[in-house]
């Protein structure tokens, strides 16, 4: 049965209404999937008209779904240094048990449960993961695309971690903003690296207050824990 162009045009349309919604949602992979219908609905009836709005869709969703400063970031490996140092520093200063209460005292008794919240490909979560009397690392991340690439990376990882299991044992990848996210238990360690060029965007505050208050322990450390604004 052969389309009328009149219902072409509007299910086209209505596909990439949804395809740009999904995507305000940090929703990617189903807007990429909403758009390629629009796109292919287009092309089989011969619209060009809706063929080229789901085309530019697509071309304006590639761009957000995978921002170029992403790779910067990772590729700075200073950076990266600078974070591990910090991570490694205060998971031997619970371990150690430096503050001196019941909550410190388990956590060195059991290992050390952490959480990088955005984690973007997961490199923080891995860096953490290897390091000795680690237990467990949640990592989440809003952006769907980012936390598929996240789970790939980590299920491709042939190290260990320090008491010889798999990281990808170790490491669980939560496809979530940390607002909703539920664990199992509350974390001894949080680390993050959503920071902007000028220090309190991305939504930094309300996370890391909602975060001290509902996913982390008594007792429990943040990574940072302090900025410096110039």
């Amino acid at each position: 049965v052969r389309e009328s162009p009149g219902v072409v045009a509007a299910v086209v349309a209505l596909l990439c209404l949804l395809g740009e919604s999904l995507a305000e949602d940090s929703r990617y992979i189903a807007a990429f999937r909403s758009l390629r219908r629009a796109e292919a609905l287009a092309k089989r009836a011969r619209h060009n008209r809706g063929e080229d709005q789901a085309a530019a869709a697509l071309e304006g969703l590639r761009a957000a779904a995978l921002q170029r400063w992403h790779f910067v970031m990772i590729n700075d490996v200073e950076r990266g240094v600078q974070y591990e140092r910090a991570i490694r520093s205060t998971v031997s200063s619970l371990l150690a048990g430096h503050h001196g209460n019941s909550t410190c005292s388990s956590t060195a008794a059991r290992g050390v449960v952490a959480l990088d919240i955005g984690t973007g490909t997961g490199l923080l979560a891995l860096m953490c993961a290897r390091m000795p009397g680690v237990r467990a690392v949640h990592a989440c991340e809003m952006n769907d695309v980012l936390a598929s690439i996240a789970k790939e990376v980590v299920a491709s990882q042939g190290g260990r971690a320090a008491d010889g299991r798999p990281l990808c044992e170790v490491v669980t990848i939560h496809t979530s903003v940390s607002t909703e996210l539920r664990l199992p238990q509350k974390v001894d360690l949080i680390f993050c690296e959503i920071f902007d060029a000028g220090l309190l965007g991305e939504h930094v505050l309300p996370t890391l207050f909602h975060a001290s208050e509902a996913l982390l322990r008594p007792g429990g450390r943040i990574v940072p824990a302090r900025a410096r604004l110039f």
